[in-house]
């Protein structure tokens, strides 16, 4: 797509989000959490405005993927009506409700290990049984955590009788809090010989859900 016609998508999809902003009165804006958004809710936080294009949900499962856990986190896939930009907020609840919103994303062939050499697909796994860190710009994020996921693309709860994306996710953090997270996205089950394997790197920050504005729950 060129720049040009990319450029008047954007603007175009701005005046679409944009007029389709009703604001709810203001007494009621923080009323609402995160679990409460529907698909075109419109949020504010951080000085700018952004309309929920679309949820999804993630539930985990074992590392062969073949296994439901309960833990269950939610991504909200976010329009900012001030630059036209997407944006992506995941949020979880444990015993309150944590939310990050994504900032940046890599590729995988930036990312290198300690001693400067280039990081790929099959080295992933000796990186999280040995608990190494990996490096952005020879900046350090340490090992946190790994674990594997359903994706249920525009489903705001999991059904295992509805298609499904297989993932695996891979944390990193530095002393500052920022995560690194290395996506291992698949077209087939992690075993089968034939399975296809895509990454995504992507940097987030941890944001207060409690400063997060309901401008419209949604509908």
């Amino acid at each position: 797509m060129s720049r040009k016609i990319k450029r008047k998508r954007q603007l175009t999809d701005r005046k679409k989000a944009i007029r389709g902003l009703v604001p709810i009165p203001r007494q009621e804006r923080f009323q609402y959490d995160l679990s409460q958004l529907k698909k075109n809710a419109y949020i504010r936080f951080e000085n700018k405005v952004y309309w929920v294009e679309s949820i999804s949900c993630y539930q985990e499962h074992n590392w062969k993927l073949r296994k439901a856990k309960k833990f269950v986190s939610w991504e909200l896939e976010l329009f900012c009506l001030n630059n036209a930009q997407v944006v992506y907020l995941e949020w979880e609840r444990d015993d309150h409700i944590e939310a990050w919103l994504t900032t940046r994303e890599y590729k995988l062939s930036m990312l290198a290990d300690e001693h400067g050499a280039r990081i790929g697909g099959d080295d992933l796994e000796q990186i999280i049984d040995d608990e190494d860190s990996v490096y952005l710009n020879q900046r350090e994020y340490a090992y946190e955590d790994d674990w594997a996921a359903r994706y249920y693309r525009g489903l705001t709860e999991p059904d295992p009788q509805t298609d499904f994306v297989a993932a695996r996710f891979y944390e990193f953090a530095a002393v500052d809090g920022e995560v690194l997270t290395i996506e291992e996205w698949m077209d087939g089950k992690p075993d089968d010989f034939d399975t296809e394997f895509d990454y995504e790197v992507y940097l987030s920050r941890q944001i207060d859900p409690d400063e997060i504005e309901v401008l419209h729950p949604g509908e």
